[in-house]
């Protein structure tokens, strides 16, 4: 093979490889799914390749928060589409609520669980030491 020849059979591979993100994209149903990948798509430094995809997922999802159906109570979710709509240029309020009612008694769960092992810890060194 020429070098001629690899570049079109490269060209043509990452045209495939395009359209299959473009569909990827277009075929998603959850919501964290597509900010998933539209976060992975930036992060991998190409979504100048998908830039109106990007957009209008974004922006699909920007016009379903003012007509009051948020994208997800998920705490993770909402600051990743909050991130994501920032970076699109929208203008997202700081202000916004999300239901926390499921998830903070675990956050804070986890919180006291992790502070009481710290100090059985520091306890159980205290009395290594005195020994």
């Amino acid at each position: 093979m020429t070098m001629k020849e690899i570049d079109v059979l490269t060209k043509q591979r990452a045209e495939e490889l395009k359209e299959q993100v473009k569909s990827m994209l277009s075929d998603v149903n959850d919501c964290l799914q597509e900010l998933n990948l539209i976060n992975e798509i930036q992060r991998l430094g190409v979504a100048y390749h998908f830039e109106a995809e990007i957009k209008d997922a974004l922006h699909k999802m920007y016009d379903a928060h003012i007509n009051g159906n948020d994208v997800s109570d998920d705490l993770h979710a909402t600051a990743l589409w909050f991130r994501l709509l920032r970076q699109q240029g929208c203008n997202v309020s700081s202000t916004f609520t999300v239901n926390l009612a499921g998830t903070l008694p675990l956050i804070v769960a986890k919180v006291l669980e992790c502070s009481l092992s710290v100090c059985q810890r520091s306890v159980l060194c205290e009395i290594d030491k005195q020994d």
